[in-house]
């Protein structure tokens, strides 16, 4: 049986990368509140952590072809402040429209001057 291949046309083909991206620049949140997932995980195979200046970095081609940028989801973005401002800046230079979950217990006119 002869081998057959789909082709998109051109209009519909995907884009290359994703548009909107959503990264976490930590795991970890000082709030405990019940209804977070972080309550049902094991935290010996989900240890706290931070976004690595590698990960970052593998990050750029994303977010030059990215229109938006969500930073949190578990952890809570303010956790790791000199990552999420590495973060933030990465994506406004890339000329990303970022949003940020956090629950804004540790936002200070610090954290949002940088």
């Amino acid at each position: 049986m002869p081998s057959q291949s789909a082709h998109l046309p051109a209009e519909a083909a995907l884009p290359p990368l994703p548009r909107r991206l959503q990264v976490e620049v930590t795991n970890r949140c000082h709030l405990s509140c019940t209804s977070c997932a972080r309550h049902h995980w094991d935290p010996s195979l989900n240890a706290d952590g931070e976004l690595d200046d590698a990960t970052l970095a593998a990050l750029a081609p994303l977010l030059a072809s990215a229109v938006e940028v969500t930073i949190g989801g578990y952890g809570d973005p303010t956790e790791a402040p000199d990552r999420l401002v590495a973060l933030i800046t990465a994506a406004k230079v890339a000329g990303c429209s970022v949003r940020m979950i956090t629950g804004g217990a540790r936002l200070n006119d610090a954290l949002l001057e940088r």
